[in-house]
């Protein structure tokens, strides 16, 4: 049954709903946007951790970079220990003969830093045992504002030590 044009109830174009919709998306997409925001300044000030969260995960820093000595010696392979300024979540090795790196990663338990930034290229010499120059981590529980809970010292006879603060 067909109605006379006036009284035929009028529907929305195809262009209406699809501007309908896309004006929705906009809407909800800046509601969404300003809770992440809102969200992201949380993690932020969470950035830093318990200090006995960080002091555990300088023990493991200290027990691999113990490993990491005792694999040099053993397989008398040389070594750079590489230095990044300012804290870090990890700590990179790059091996020599076969290059390779390896990285131990803190996934944001602690914050790692060299205590001195003199020397760029902290070096193991297989045939002596020796690292070239001795060198110091801060293990922090914080990126910026963290307290120092630790320090591991890697002596030039690559003695690897850990001093709680």
């Amino acid at each position: 049954m067909f109605l006379p044009r006036r009284q035929r109830k009028r529907a929305f174009s195809l262009v209406e709903l699809l501007l309908c919709i896309a004006m929705w998306s906009v809407l909800a997409g800046i509601l969404l946007l300003s809770l992440d925001v809102g969200i992201l300044t949380v993690k932020s000030e969470e950035a830093v951790v318990k200090p006995s969260v960080a002091l555990r995960e300088s023990k493991n820093i200290y027990r691999w970079l113990q490993k990491v000595m005792i694999k040099a010696c053993i397989e008398r392979r040389s070594f750079q220990v590489k230095y990044y300024s300012g804290y870090r979540d990890f700590i990179r090795i790059q091996w020599f003969d076969p290059l390779e790196t390896e990285t131990y990663r803190t996934e944001g338990r602690c914050w790692v830093a060299f205590e001195s930034s003199k020397n760029l290229f902290y070096s193991y010499t297989p045939a002596w045992h020796t690292m070239t120059p001795a060198f110091t981590l801060k293990i922090s529980n914080g990126q910026k504002n963290g307290q120092v809970v630790s320090r591991i010292s890697v002596s030039p006879y690559c003695l690897v030590t850990l001093k709680e603060e």
